[in-house]
């Protein structure tokens, strides 16, 4: 089974995080690099940081949520 275009996937995640009334994507931005996803950017709360990340699970053809060493500086509260 063939995986699905980078570009594609890319606009799937930021959908899902546009219709996750519990994340604020604004502040984040996705990078897709074979099917591995990468969020970076800023989350208000802890909370965000989280349903982003299960948001970016939910689409079809991520194969891994890249979690950076330094995910306090990614994702920090405002």
């Amino acid at each position: 089974m063939e995986g699905r275009a980078d570009s594609d996937i890319q606009r799937q995640v930021e959908s899902e995080l546009f219709a996750c009334p519990d994340v604020d994507e604004t502040d984040i931005a996705v990078k897709v690099i074979r099917g591995a996803v990468t969020l970076t950017g800023f989350a208000r709360s802890f909370f965000d940081k989280f349903g982003a990340e299960d948001a970016v699970k939910r689409v079809r053809g991520v194969t891994a949520v890249a979690k950076p060493s330094r995910c306090a500086r990614a994702f920090r509260r405002r």
